[in-house]
């Protein structure tokens, strides 16, 4: 037993955890080890894959089960297996068939299993930016519902959810169009996670809701706090007992954070845990 023993700490990555530069600070990396050395649980909750969270090997290394794929894969790092898939069965396939209908600002869909992309798609045939190697490439395009049956007789994987890019001045109409006619009619959340970006998922997925599993299956944890700098983490902050937003996170983020603390270009994850710790003292 340690002084932070029952205290479970999900934090985001892009933006949160990490730097400008994507890398994780000696401060922040030194306090993680510190918390996790004193009886604490650390994991990371991002849109990545599971796999991503071992990038931090250098720093420190999640004491606890991962949550990946914003919510939609809850994945134990040692056992390499998930636990949680929230697989969208065949509503995957009549949704983007409603998509790629009705919806004429999507560019490109990625389709997400447990532990990789399933597919990428494009509407066009021009070349576009990849969403995770950052290079120039090529997607096949489909735009009929005859290509996307024959992606699903191609593809058997789960699908997990879908990442869906827009250009900037359509993103907040798409995210509403979808949320308006497709959210009930399939049982799916539609949540922006970057600036011409947003994400289709089951209900039952989710950051937040996933931390509810992690309390289930380790049910010694008594307190679990998220740390989050965008919309996609505010179901974190729902289901936590602490939340708190860095200092570069969007207003109605903040506003709906129990606390507000250091940017991410200042170890905010180093800065929460002496929070906690200075609370654990009072």
């Amino acid at each position: 037993m340690g002084k932070f023993s029952g205290i479970l700490i999900c934090s985001d990555c892009d933006g949160t955890l990490t730097d400008r530069e994507k890398r994780v600070s000696k401060e922040n990396g030194d306090a993680i080890r510190y918390f996790q050395e004193n009886g604490g649980l650390f994991t990371v909750a991002s849109g990545r894959f599971p796999h991503y969270a071992r990038n931090y090997g250098n720093r420190f290394t999640p004491n606890t089960y991962v949550i990946a794929s914003n919510g939609s894969v809850l994945y134990d790092l040692k056992a390499e297996k998930a636990v949680f898939v929230s697989d969208m069965g065949d509503k995957a396939r009549l949704f983007l068939k409603d998509l790629i209908r009705e919806v004429k600002s999507v560019k490109n869909v990625c389709a997400t299993g447990e532990d990789d992309a399933v597919f990428k798609i494009a509407n066009t045939d021009e070349m576009i930016v990849d969403f995770y190697t950052r290079q120039e490439v090529f997607l096949p395009k489909v735009t009929t519902e005859d290509e996307v049956e024959y992606l699903f007789r191609k593809y058997k994987e789960k699908i997990a959810r879908y990442i869906i890019f827009t250009d900037l001045e359509n993103i907040d109409s798409a995210v509403d169009y979808c949320t308006e006619h497709f959210a009930d009619k399939y049982s799916l959340k539609f949540v922006k996670s970057s600036e011409n970006g947003f994400e289709a998922q089951n209900k039952e997925g989710g950051k937040g809701e996933m931390i509810a599993k992690i309390k289930e299956l380790i049910p010694e944890i008594h307190t679990a706090v998220a740390v989050g700098d965008n919309f996609n983490d505010l179901s974190m902050f729902q289901y936590s007992d602490i939340s708190y937003a860095v200092a570069n996170a969007p207003e109605a983020v903040k506003a709906q954070a129990t606390k507000v603390t250091v940017s991410n270009e200042e170890s905010a994850i180093a800065a929460v845990i002496r929070d906690i710790e200075n609370n654990l003292s009072n």
